[in-house]
């Protein structure tokens, strides 16, 4: 039988120091020697499959194997003081969209890219679409945003007016879109 189908030493599961902190199993790649980091749930899943459904063997040695940890990573959260500290440093725009990745929940993008239509003022209400997973969601629109957030929107609607009273303020669209 070839010696490479059996299992790993601890030593070579645990990469290498016998620490065990290893995030990937090292094997042999098809290339000229060279060898390729396959994360080690995925080889353990491998040579389990292979012993249990080729080789019939009931895997005495499983136990023994090192697994992988993966670090804990606790999330950076700012306290109300730090929030209102950082806030307190912007103006205009900019303040805008800071308060509403913090008082809506937003990220960055999703703020980024709201539009008129997915603010409802009358319900408080932000319409978060395409978001993480391209998936669509709602979310609170806090009472405190209510009037900035309407200010930015009537100002723009004014910056608009001028730009079409003067001929600009339009945007080029394809044949098809601009026919609709």
């Amino acid at each position: 039988m070839d010696p490479s189908l059996h299992p790993p030493s601890r030593q070579e599961a645990s990469g290498g120091d016998g620490s065990g902190r290893s995030e990937c199993l090292p094997l042999p790649s098809g290339g000229g020697g060279e060898r390729e980091c396959v994360p080690q749930a995925q080889a353990l899943s491998a040579l389990v499959f292979l012993y249990r459904q080729v080789l019939d063997d009931p895997l005495p040695w499983l136990h023994d194997i090192v697994r992988a940890t993966r670090p804990r990573r606790l999330p950076a959260v700012l306290s109300r003081e730090e929030v209102g500290a950082l806030l307190s440093h912007l103006r205009g725009t900019e303040r805008l969209v800071a308060s509403i990745l913090y008082g809506g929940g937003l990220r960055l993008l999703e703020a980024l890219r709201l539009r008129v239509k997915d603010v409802d003022f009358a319900a408080n209400l932000l319409v978060v679409r395409e978001g993480k997973g391209d998936k669509d969601r709602r979310t609170m629109l806090p009472e405190t945003l209510r009037g900035p957030l309407q200010a930015q929107v009537d100002g723009v609607r004014r910056l608009h007016g001028r730009d079409l009273a003067v001929g600009a303020g339009e945007v080029w669209l394809p044949d098809a879109l601009s026919r609709k």
